[in-house]
């Protein structure tokens, strides 16, 4: 039992416990006039609506109370006593109640991006400050090879290629950690030792009260788009070769010409 909920028990045990020392009976049913509809009230409506209804009922009931003269001055403070709980009671109703709501339009949040996280593409992972990966999606596993027991309790090494510089990992590692975000292209290696080129970004994970607490990585694999940009460059370069071969053909054949003509003349 949480502190909420146990604020709301007690509350509702001290309004009872007011409203019956009013008299046995009508206190009770005072009491239960007044707690069902700041109850329910509270529910349908959160926070203010549980407290709209405490304060309006309890004057309902000082009222009603006043009009049948029963009041003396010690039903008066059990009177108000009993109303300061059941706003209490009402307060707490609709504040559990909200947060209820508030945790489940979380969940449905969080389920919605889990599952858009999952049926990425592109390989996602966090890590820790430390740099332990705490979390890859299945993209991960299908680019890199490595199970989820593989990579549990493993650092981003687990995937080096060993095509960039000790440099190279400084540079970023001092970035990320000052907070700055990463755009950058990367060459990695597979579980079967197949090297894939990425481009990647980098997110710190930043808490207001707790600095940063991990980091964010998310990447695409681009080998195949490299090595097609690669053949067309390469073609591109054989094209303009066989150009320049037929340019210098043409001009070859005019020059020839240009001498006959003048060997005739």
């Amino acid at each position: 039992m949480n502190k909420d909920q146990l604020k709301i028990l007690a509350s509702i045990l001290f309004y009872l416990v007011i409203t019956f020392s009013l008299h046995p009976i009508v206190g009770n049913l005072v009491g239960m006039f007044i707690l069902v509809p700041i109850v329910v009230s509270a529910w349908v409506y959160g926070k203010k609506g549980g407290l709209i209804t405490g304060i309006v009922l309890a004057v309902l009931n000082y009222m009603l109370l006043r009009t049948l003269n029963i009041l003396v001055t010690r039903d008066l403070i059990q009177i108000m006593m009993g109303s300061v709980a059941g706003i209490i009671i009402g307060f707490s109703f609709g504040f559990t109640r909200d947060k209820l709501s508030e945790l489940e339009n979380l969940r449905n949040q969080l389920i919605g991006l889990k599952l858009g996280v999952e049926r990425s593409k592109d390989v996602i992972f966090i890590t820790n400050k430390n740099g332990i990966i705490t979390y890859a999606n299945t993209a991960f596993t299908k680019t890199y090879g490595y199970t989820s027991d593989e990579w549990k309790g493993k650092t981003p090494r687990l995937i080096k290629s060993g095509k960039q510089t000790t440099q190279f990992y400084e540079n970023f590692w001092g970035k990320i950690k000052s907070g700055q975000t990463i755009e950058l292209s990367i060459i990695n290696k597979t579980k079967d030792g197949r090297f894939i080129s990425m481009e990647a970004s980098v997110n710190p994970i930043i808490s207001e009260s707790q600095g940063i607490l991990g980091f964010l990585a998310i990447q695409r694999d681009v080998t195949e788009k490299k090595r097609l940009d690669e053949s067309l460059l390469s073609r591109s370069g054989e094209l303009e070769r066989l150009n320049s071969l037929m340019v210098d053909r043409e001009l070859k054949m005019i020059e020839l010409k240009d001498n006959l003509k003048n060997k005739t003349h």
